[in-house]
């Protein structure tokens, strides 16, 4: 994972990082758990957060949250890709593709493998 966001990165592509997803997943640097994806995250140049920036976005978040299983970071993430019409790039596709079927939540997911976990 960590080679393609840097070849995004290189390219020019943007990435939109939701900072409490961002948080989520650096926190996990820091166990034995580690996944190897990670490293580098925070040395991207192309990689913008998109936060909260009003009550219109966290009711987005909040909707997520009620609708589905979802934690907060995840439904950040998921309210930023309805809205952006953005993509979900995770190691783990399942906690979004479980809601596939709900026409409500049209999201493309990405599930991308982990080199450390074959």
């Amino acid at each position: 994972m960590t080679g393609l966001l840097m070849d995004f990165d290189a390219s020019g592509q943007p990435l939109i990082i939701p900072p409490v997803a961002a948080i989520a997943a650096l926190t996990d640097l820091h166990t034995e758990e580690a996944t190897p994806a990670l490293r580098g995250l925070e040395q991207l140049a192309n990689v913008t957060t998109a936060g909260l920036g009003s009550i219109k976005q966290a009711s987005a978040v909040a909707w997520v949250i009620a609708r589905t299983d979802l934690g907060l970071a995840d439904a950040n993430a998921t309210a930023l890709a309805l809205t952006e019409a953005g993509r979900i790039l995770t190691l783990d596709a399942g906690k979004w593709r479980q809601h596939a079927g709900d026409p409500e939540l049209p999201l493309t997911v990405v599930e991308i493998a982990d080199p450390g976990e074959e």
